[in-house]
Order: C-alpha cells, then sequence, then structure tokens
C-alpha cells in the first residue's frame, strides 16, 4: 500500500474515533505518519488545537483548547495500541477565565484516552481498519453533567483511485457515553448509544497538502428511550511535512459532543472552525 494512503488510513480512524468521543481538540500529529513510522515498535506524538463556534452568539467570543500527548506501541504490522492524555481549557476573549461553576462554559481538565488499532498492511491492498477507544471525562463540565466516559468502535475501508490522487473512505462508528445522572443539569436527558457513519473523500493537492471533504449523520438514544439524529459536513486543509503537521477545518452541523458541553450545547447547530499543530516523534 503506498505511503500517503497508509498515513490518510491513520488520519481517518484518529478522526472517527476523535468525532465519536467529542475530543474536538484531538492532536493531527499523526497526519504526518508515513509506513517507516508506521513500522516502528514505539512511537509518541504531541499537539495543540483551538475551536470556536461561529453559531455562538456569545461576545466576546469563547474559544476551547487542548493540549495533547500520546504513545503508541505496534506490533505485527497491522496492530497498535495508544495512550495520551489531554489537558482542555477555554479561553474567553484571549484571556483565561475562570467562569461561573453553574454555567455550561467550563471545561478545564484532564482526559486520558487509550485505543486498539487494526491496520491494513502497507504490503497488502486490503482497506480494511478498525478501532476501539475509551476516553474518560474527568473536565468540569462533564463531571457536572454527569458524563463519566465514552467508548467507541469504529470500523470501515479505504479505497484509493487516480494513482492515490483521490481517497475515499467509509466508516461506521457505535459509541457509549457512559453516564452519572440521567438528565444533564438544565433537565434534558443525558445522551446513551449513537451510531454514526461518515463519508470522507480526501484530494492530494502535492505531497505536503491534502484536502478533505466529509459528511456524516449520526443516530443518538437518549436515557429517555428518545431516539434522535443529527448531520455533519466539513472541510479540512491539512499541511503535512516530515515529523510536523497543521489542519485549519470547518464543520457544521448538530452532532452530539458527549462531554464538551464547554463551548456548544448538545444536539444545537453548530459551526466550528478549528485549528490544530502536530508533532510526530
Amino acid at each position: 500500500m503506498h505511503a500517503n494512503l497508509l498515513g490518510r488510513l491513520v488520519l481517518v480512524i484518529l478522526f472517527f474515533s476523535a468525532a465519536s468521543s467529542g475530543a474536538v481538540g484531538t492532536s493531527l500529529a499523526n497526519l504526518a505518519q508515513n509506513t517507516e513510522e508506521a513500522s516502528r515498535t514505539w512511537s509518541a506524538a504531541a499537539g495543540y488545537g483551538v475551536s470556536t463556534d461561529l453559531a455562538d452568539s456569545l461576545s466576546p467570543r469563547l474559544y476551547f483548547q487542548s493540549l495533547d500527548a500520546s504513545a503508541t506501541y505496534r506490533w505485527k504490522d497491522r496492530w497498535s495500541a495508544t495512550g495520551g492524555l489531554m489537558l482542555s481549557f477555554t479561553t474567553l476573549d484571549g484571556k483565561v477565565d475562570k467562569l461561573q461553576e453553574d454555567t455550561v462554559y467550563d471545561s478545564t481538565g484532564a482526559s486520558p484516552i487509550l485505543s486498539l488499532n487494526y491496520l491494513p498492511d502497507p504490503a497488502m491492498p486490503s482497506p480494511w481498519f478498525a478501532n476501539l477507544t475509551g476516553m474518560a471525562l474527568l473536565d468540569s463540565a462533564s463531571q457536572r453533567e454527569g458524563y463519566l466516559g465514552v467508548w467507541s468502535l469504529t470500523g470501515g475501508g479505504a479505497w484509493s483511485f487516480f494513482n492515490d490522487q483521490l481517497t475515499m473512505t467509509h466508516a461506521l462508528t457505535v459509541s457509549e457515553v457512559l453516564n452519572q445522572y440521567e438528565t444533564s443539569s438544565v433537565g434534558t436527558a443525558n445522551p446513551g448509544t449513537s451510531v454514526s457513519y461518515g463519508l470522507n473523500n480526501t484530494i492530494s493537492v502535492s505531497s505536503i497538502f491534502s484536502l478533505t471533504l466529509g459528511f456524516g449523520i449520526k443516530q443518538t438514544r437518549y436515557l429517555d428511550g428518545v431516539w434522535d439524529y443529527a448531520y455533519s459536513t466539513s472541510v479540512a486543509g491539512v499541511f503535512a511535512k516530515d515529523n510536523w503537521s497543521c489542519s485549519l477545518s470547518t464543520a457544521n452541523g448538530g452532532y452530539t459532543d458527549e462531554g464538551r458541553v464547554s463551548l456548544w450545547y448538545v444536539d444545537q447547530y453548530r459551526r466550528l472552525v478549528t485549528l490544530s499543530f502536530g508533532m510526530q516523534f
């Protein structure tokens, strides 16, 4: 399998598992991963991300920021396990601001993440991948809403066309929010099980830049037994060179953002803009 395609598969798995767990600020450091790096027994990554919601009328503007680091152990070419820690905090108009305890905007905290990954063998044309991820939600907003953690299982396939210039990825994710309470702080039912489907089309514009167009739908069962659905569309531009990467993305839709109520109310329409930087060791 071509190195660029393998790197994109790593990104897709991280993207879908992050989308399921609500880790908006998840590092994009793995975008720089290539076949040589993927064959290492051990590797590490670190990153920084900042997001804001253009659909939020709050003034001054609120920003959700995160720092994360992870280590990955790889064996038998197709399997890897990753452990990481994400530190999150909010800033208001560029300043770190401790908001009132009863507001949904306070989300300072640390969240450990563990994942088990199945990747295609670089020497084989298999398009299939899978990922099992668990994330403990230790930030103050999640604890107030009763979110203890999230687990997700993602499976899918990626197909390359035009000499790897275009990669089409389909992925199906099942996730579960572990709740302490059945209702949120405002009295609405907390989310439970979710099923989502995502389609991503990635175009390699050059050796260091790619453009991804995405669409997803998600159905969520709440603890009161009600099922609801939401959609999301996204556009992302990624620069990746050597061990460094930078991404600017925008997403529109109403995906449930489990545990990340600091910036967006659950299941409300959002227009997210995210800037991320990452480094692979």
